[in-house]
């Protein structure tokens, strides 16, 4: 009985302890940059954790529509949890993210949301790595398991793209709350 309770006590260190690893409390950009750990949650539906993400910024803030608007230098780190992501369930919830962050004006958006998604049409893994890089003036860089695959312009998208998680709908609260360390 004691071996048994030892083992789930293990599993359950493992399943929390394994992810923060991968979220370091800082990281450097741009060779002088310093960001921030801002907070780490979990993107879950139907009970079913499908990626962890971590959000970087200059210094620490807890207000959201800050973040979104600000013209700084900010990090999204995604890590598939999942096996249940694919390519396509990634597309859908892709779009139906920007739909919502920009109400449905998705405007001159358009190319550049199909060019986002595209950038996760090679096929995603459980386990792979996603940072999507903000740097002001050079747009949105996804880098892949550290692999740039493309950089999507402008300012406006970056505010469209991190609404997702922590815009006015975001695409669930409780991942909110924590992106912003509530």
């Amino acid at each position: 009985m004691k071996y048994l309770v030892l083992f789930f006590a293990m599993a359950i260190v493992t399943v929390f302890a394994a992810p923060a690893e991968k979220f370091p409390q800082t990281l450097l950009v741009e060779g002088n940059v310093t960001l921030r750990l801002n907070g780490v949650g979990t993107r879950e539906k139907f009970w079913i954790d499908l990626y962890r993400i971590g959000l970087y910024i200059p210094a620490k803030c807890r207000k959201a529509s800050f973040i979104i608007k600000e013209e700084q230098p900010q990090l999204v780190k995604v890590v598939i949890v999942s096996s249940f992501i694919s390519d396509k369930a990634m597309r859908e919830g892709i779009e139906k993210g920007f739909e919502k962050s920009t109400s449905g004006q998705m405007g001159s958006l358009g190319k550049r949301i199909d060019n986002f998604i595209a950038a996760f049409a090679s096929g995603i893994q459980k386990g792979d790595e996603y940072d999507l890089f903000y740097s002001p003036g050079t747009g949105v860089s996804v880098v892949k398991n550290g692999h740039i695959l493309t950089t999507i312009p402008g300012r406006d998208f970056k505010e469209a793209l991190f609404g997702i998680w922590l815009g006015e709908l975001p695409a669930q609260q409780s991942l909110k709350k924590a992106l912003l360390g509530l």
